[in-house]
């Protein structure tokens, strides 16, 4: 499988990512901030929304103000409404996302075979 790739603009510098690289996107105080591995953050002008129409399908709205990359998951805890990440970011899931991330990570969608 080819790597989608993204360039993204950093304030005066365009940075090249692999998409399965990033972690999760989140806003903060009016920004995009794009986390990837080794608490690397860029700052893009690329709305959410934008976000979301053009990342691949792995990538999940977990809340209005964060996408997170499904791969990256290690564990969701549906009473708490949080996932653990790979580097050890726990993030909210909204209570309208319950459900649909449920669903999503359900492992009996998965055909192991």
């Amino acid at each position: 499988m080819k790597s989608i790739q993204l360039f993204l603009k950093n304030e005066h510098i365009i940075k090249r990512i692999k998409v399965n690289q990033i972690t999760y996107i989140k806003i903060k105080n009016r920004y995009v901030l794009v986390h990837l591995p080794k608490q690397k953050v860029i700052t893009s002008s690329i709305t959410l929304s934008d976000f979301e129409k053009i990342l691949p399908e792995y990538f999940m709205r977990i809340h209005r103000n964060c996408i997170v990359n499904s791969h990256k998951i290690i564990e969701f805890d549906t009473k708490r409404k949080k996932i653990l990440l790979i580097n050890g970011k726990e993030l909210d899931v909204s209570v309208r996302n319950v459900k649909k991330l449920k669903d999503f990570l359900d492992p009996t969608t998965f055909n192991l075979q």
